[in-house]
């Protein structure tokens, strides 16, 4: 358990909230060791059948920390940095159980790579998918074009990648 980071179980049920809600639940270091140790712990446990995914407050996730990606203002630490974030989002991937992502608010830029990382994605009334990065001039660097393309097909990944556009439920 961590400041950021909150684990519930209810039998074979796993819930994992994201309790950083002064970032809006952002991707910083700290949440990114909280939920790769989580999820490499619960991988180890045959008994889980489930893990449910959210954000504490009005947002699932708001995508990388900003002050941690600025300071990354090399290319080595800016790699450094995403291949850290992008350990996570693969350990979400490849976890034996299925993993839900409850939307409970936006998932903005890395955030709906976070989401997609999941098998399984619901919707609260305010949740929605918004690849946000186009706006920053960068493409999603968590595996999450790969996702999308995977999830809703070429064309239409192509379409909400470069414009921005909000996916709701």
């Amino acid at each position: 358990m961590s400041d950021v980071l909150r684990i519930t179980r209810d039998g074979p049920r796993v819930d994992l909230t994201v309790a950083h809600t002064a970032k809006r639940n952002a991707m910083s270091v700290v949440l990114q060791d909280a939920l790769r140790s989580a999820f490499t712990e619960l991988a180890g446990d045959p008994t889980i059948g489930l893990v449910v995914i959210t954000g504490e407050g009005p947002a699932f996730c708001s995508g990388g920390d900003l002050v941690e990606v600025a300071a990354a203002d090399t290319p080595d630490k800016a790699r450094e940095l995403a291949l850290r974030i992008r350990w996570v989002m693969d350990t979400i991937r490849r976890f034996p159980a299925p993993v839900v992502a409850a939307l409970n608010g936006p998932a903005i830029g890395g955030g709906s790579e976070y989401a997609l990382a999941a098998d399984y994605r619901v919707a609260g009334p305010t949740g929605h998918l918004v690849f946000g990065q186009v706006g920053q001039a960068v493409t999603p660097g968590w595996g999450g074009g790969v996702d999308l393309v995977e999830r809703v097909g070429g064309p239409t990944a192509q379409r909400l990648l470069a414009s921005g556009a909000r996916l709701d439920h």
